[in-house]
């Protein structure tokens, strides 16, 4: 009998991504509050990190309107948000 070769993973299994954990990670990552992601602030920091938050939920498959939803956004607002280059947001 030959020994079996089993697959070695080296990174952590993938994280479960929510909403919640999506506004948690760029709240840890940014120091703005979840209260202020979903807030009205247009100050600048709070916004980049509003726009951070939107994009990461767009490319999980959240449409803009579900987004606007969430938020209390139009969903156009959303798609102006998305537009916008990376570097902008964060």
């Amino acid at each position: 009998m030959s020994p079996q070769r089993y697959a070695v993973h080296l990174s952590a299994p993938p994280r479960p991504t929510s909403a919640a954990s999506v506004v948690h990670d760029v709240s840890i990552f940014t120091g703005v509050t979840p209260a202020q992601i979903f807030g009205r602030s247009r100050r600048k920091t709070i916004v980049a990190a509003r726009h951070e938050v939107w994009a990461r939920l767009h490319r999980l498959g959240w449409s803009l309107s579900a987004l606007g939803r969430a938020f209390d956004r139009d969903h156009t607002t959303i798609l102006a948000a998305l537009s916008k280059p990376a570097r902008a947001r964060v």
